[in-house]
């Protein structure tokens, strides 16, 4: 039979129910100290209480989470998530800043979402893997609110595009600011393309074009309309022309071309820039003023008049800003037979380019 002196020992002991009476804690609570520099060690499940700040913390085992009390407001951000588009061997930074209404320190972190047909995948700092495409996000400090993408190269194939966020954490509660991560390869940092046509079987310069980048097709925002800028031509030009059909001509053969080369489907309303000029093999300046990694390229001179007017040409890229221009020349290349598949003429009329190499 245990004595009582033995069961009050086991009580007071290291494991017993009353070790913290024994050492001075409180008891079945919450001990109280100065503040959160007093916290120390403690075991996982220990709750202890900074006075200063008048916050609980609870020790998980590794480290000490404050535990949301009162009326603890969500930490705020004053410069939230920018847009991430990489290209091939390439690196963006985004800097964040929150504040806590409370005063608390702020840490933060990364997570991200890859959402297709097949599944979807939640990616977070500290799990040891990134978005397809994405070698690697450098965070130095979780009290920095500066992270530094990092994308692959192209044999990868690991392009596409996702959601990312940025968290923005108090201890207790969180907050978040998101935005779009692309990883495209192509031709990098471009700000439009001068498009030269070099022939045509109806005398005239006339053509639509669409261009990808990453995330489809540039012309769908309508602040491309405000953004774009095309060389005038004699009988019209523009940049953003609304098209809500795919049933033939031009139409049919972008739509089919996106699909076989490029993987894209053509939504149901989208838009091409144009232009219809007098003159025969004139070139024409297409720019933008958000530098993009531009994956592909169509032109078509396959019009529903019956005439096929624009028959090749090659275009010049400007690259680093919209005044510079590339001196190398992507000549335009016949329709592929994936098109022709999909119901595309054979005309050649029908032009494309695919910088992904």
């Amino acid at each position: 039979m245990v004595s009582r002196s033995a069961k009050i020992g086991k009580a007071f002991g290291k494991s017993g129910v009353l070790a913290k009476a024994s050492e001075g804690k409180s008891v079945g609570g919450v001990e109280p100290v100065a503040d959160e520099s007093a916290l120390g060690t403690g075991e996982a499940g220990d709750l202890k209480f900074a006075q200063a700040t008048k916050s609980a913390f609870l020790y998980d085992g590794t480290e000490w989470d404050r535990v949301q009390t009162g009326n603890n407001a969500a930490p705020f951000f004053n410069k939230t998530a920018t847009e991430v588009a990489l290209g091939e061997n390439d690196s963006a930074t985004v800097t964040v800043h929150a504040g806590d209404p409370e005063g608390f320190p702020i840490t933060y972190s990364w997570d991200a979402l890859k959402v297709d047909s097949a599944n979807t995948i939640h990616y977070k700092e500290g799990g040891g893997t990134y978005p397809p495409g994405v070698t690697n996000i450098i965070h130095s400090s979780p009290s920095s609110g500066t992270f530094r993408f990092q994308s692959d190269s192209s044999n990868s194939g690991n392009d596409g595009s996702y959601t990312y966020r940025i968290l923005a954490s108090d201890g207790a509660i969180s907050s978040t600011t998101q935005n779009n991560l692309s990883v495209a390869y192509g031709l990098a940092n471009c700000y439009g393309f001068r498009i030269k046509q070099t022939s045509a079987s109806y005398g005239h310069t006339v053509w639509h074009g669409i261009i990808l980048d990453g995330s489809g097709l540039i012309t769908l925002p309508a602040s491309w309309a405000t953004e774009a800028t095309i060389g005038s031509a004699s009988w019209s030009q523009g940049v953003r022309n609304e098209q809500t059909s795919v049933s033939s001509h031009f139409r049919k053969y972008f739509d089919a071309e996106s699909q076989a080369t490029f993987g894209y489907t053509l939504p149901s309303t989208w838009y091409t820039f144009s232009v219809s000029h007098s003159g025969n093999n004139a070139q024409f300046d297409l720019k933008w003023t958000t530098p993009r990694t531009i994956v592909g390229i169509m032109l078509s001179g396959d019009m529903t008049n019956g005439y096929d007017y624009f028959t090749g040409g090659y275009v010049q890229p400007y690259i680093g800003s919209n005044t510079n221009l590339d001196a190398t020349q992507y000549t335009l290349v016949a329709s592929s037979s994936g098109a022709h598949a999909l119901g595309a003429s054979t005309t050649a009329a029908n032009k494309y380019y695919d910088f992904r190499g």
